[in-house]
């Protein structure tokens, strides 16, 4: 289990298939955002 105190001493758990599946969600994130860019400038997508 992964603890992290925020600076009001708030304290916030996450399991380890959390942070995994936060990893997964923050990589699709990216891969979408990249494929946007490219589109809005008439290049193609690459093969995620």
């Amino acid at each position: 289990m992964l603890e992290d105190v925020d600076d009001d001493g708030t304290v916030e758990r996450m399991t380890r298939q959390w942070v995994i599946w936060h990893l997964i969600e923050h990589d699709l994130h990216h891969g979408g955002e990249l494929s946007f860019v490219l589109g809005a400038h008439n290049i193609s997508a690459i093969d995620l």
